[in-house]
């Protein structure tokens, strides 16, 4: 199995106040198609969803990890966590000479404050998992093919949080014109 894991923390600002902008990040499907590489598989409840990441890797190997989530907000504290939820079926490790897929443990934080005229939200996004080596593979030492998982992982992670950030935020004022807070 090769080991990937991923993880970021970012800080932005966003153009909205801290309640505009926790009202519309706490819909975790409304989100969704901001982050790349990340979609909804099924939506268990509003707060329980089954995502998958998926990629293509060295421009020939797709790559899916399943994971179940929790949603959980704190208007309170103007935070927004998401962890793992282990109460669905696993999914069984697979590999074949284009792809494999496995299940995985994704967790992020969203935590807002008031600043100025708008809000800065640090953001934090973490993917980990056991993925079955593929056949082609099977001859490189493992911590060569962990090493090579991690920075791709990484650099992922990034990306999605980068596009992600970016992506909603140009988003915000539009839904938050519409009438779209719930004050």
């Amino acid at each position: 199995m090769i080991a990937v894991s991923g993880s970021t923390h970012m800080t932005f600002h966003l153009p909205v106040d801290a309640a505009t902008a926790f009202a519309f990040y706490s819909d975790m499907q409304r989100l969704i198609p901001y982050l790349p590489h990340i979609r909804l598989v099924k939506a268990h409840s509003d707060n329980h969803l089954r995502v998958c990441y998926f990629a293509k890797e060295l421009t020939a190997y797709d790559i899916n990890i399943y994971c179940d989530i929790l949603v959980e907000t704190d208007p309170l504290e103007y935070a927004i966590r998401v962890t793992p939820h282990d109460g669905r079926p696993f999914i069984k490790p697979k590999a074949g000479i284009h792809a494999a897929s496995t299940y995985g443990r994704y967790t992020s934080e969203s935590l807002f404050f008031p600043d100025g005229n708008g809000t800065r939200l640090e953001y934090s996004l973490k993917l980990s998992a056991s993925l079955p080596e593929p056949w082609a593979l099977k001859l490189v030492p493992d911590p060569v093919l962990n090493n090579i998982a991690s920075h791709i992982t990484n650099a992922r992670i990034d990306e999605i949080a980068r596009q992600f950030i970016a992506q909603s935020a140009a988003a915000i004022p539009a839904w938050a014109a519409n009438g779209k807070v719930l004050a």
